[in-house]
Order: structure tokens, then C-alpha cells, then sequence
């Protein structure tokens, strides 16, 4: 059981720091005073496209082979670790800022959709109880976009926005 929550937790954590992902967070985070509802909209995303990665992984599990979903795993990690390396300073541009929920809800829902997270959490799913597996990938996820709407908020108010924006243009909070 420790496994199969610390597993997806660790791993999670580790594959979003710093991905594109939480650096959209973070800049939502420091065009907006509505924090709660901006982090409710990441939150809520999160929480769907990681219910979609377990049940997906769920539904996996139960057709194919496990030797074969070793080979996939380890094809697809391979196949995101060279996209990854090969992948230079490629930022989606923040949108407009109307309605934090909702810009939320729709950036980190649409950029996670095949996103080498959910992907993990989905094979972690086909090894690992996926409640446990879930709640670990979802805790880690939530974790960070705490922490990038705290950063976000709290820079804010120490630098100038258009300096804060031109860093996160430029690549330089990578």
C-alpha cells in the first residue's frame, strides 16, 4: 500500500517540477488577486486528468498483458525522456485572464491531456492499486500548484510584473 501511494507521489512530483504546466500556473498566478478560484479551477483539473489516467490505466491493465505493458512503459519513458531533451524553452502563452477558474480549469486540463504525468499515472494504475495511485499522483499535483500559485502570488507583489513576464517569456524560471 506504501508503494503504491509514495511511487506515483514521488515520481509525479518530480516529472511536473518545473514543467510547463506549473510554470502556466505560476504565471496565471501573478496576473490574478483571485487566487482561490485560480487554484480551484488547477485543482479540479488535476483531479479529472487523473481520474482519466487511472481509469484509462484500470482499463488497460484488465486487456493487455503485463510483460507487454513493461515494454510500452519502458518504450514511452524512453520516447518523453529524448522529447523532453530535444524540447527547448516551447511556452504556451498565457490567455486572458477573465475568469481565473475557468483559464485554469482549461490551460492545465488541455496541457495534461497526454501529458508524460497522466501517461505515468496510467501505467502506475496497471501495476498498483489505483485508488492508492490516484490519491498519491493527485497529492503531488496538488502540492505543486499550491506551491506555484504561493510563488506566483508572492512575487508579484516583490517584482515588477512586466519583469516577472519577461523572465517566464524568456525561459529564465526554467
Amino acid at each position: 500500500m506504501l508503494a503504491d501511494l509514495f511511487v506515483p507521489f514521488v515520481s509525479v512530483a518530480l516529472a511536473e517540477l518545473g514543467d510547463k504546466t506549473q510554470l502556466a500556473v505560476f504565471s496565471l498566478s501573478s496576473r490574478t488577486s483571485k487566487h482561490s478560484e485560480l487554484l480551484a479551477g488547477v485543482l479540479l483539473a488535476f483531479l479529472f486528468s487523473s481520474i482519466l489516467a487511472v481509469v484509462f490505466g484500470g482499463l488497460v491493465a484488465q486487456f493487455v498483458p503485463q510483460n507487454v505493458l513493461k515494454i510500452i512503459a519502458g518504450l514511452l519513458f524512453v520516447g518523453f525522456g529524448a522529447f523532453s531533451f530535444m524540447e527547448t524553452h516551447n511556452k504556451p502563452e498565457a490567455p486572458p485572464l477573465r475568469n481565473p477558474f475557468i483559464s485554469a480549469f482549461t490551460l492545465v486540463f488541455l496541457s495534461e491531456i497526454g501529458d508524460k504525468s497522466q501517461l505515468a499515472v496510467g501505467l502506475f494504475a496497471t501495476r498498483f492499486d489505483p485508488l492508492w495511485v490516484f490519491l498519491g499522483s493527485f497529492l503531488a499535483l496538488a502540492l505543486l500548484s499550491i506551491t506555484a500559485v504561493y510563488v506566483g502570488k508572492t512575487l508579484l507583489v516583490k517584482v515588477n510584473r512586466k519583469v516577472l513576464e519577461s523572465l517566464i517569456k524568456a525561459g529564465s524560471l526554467d
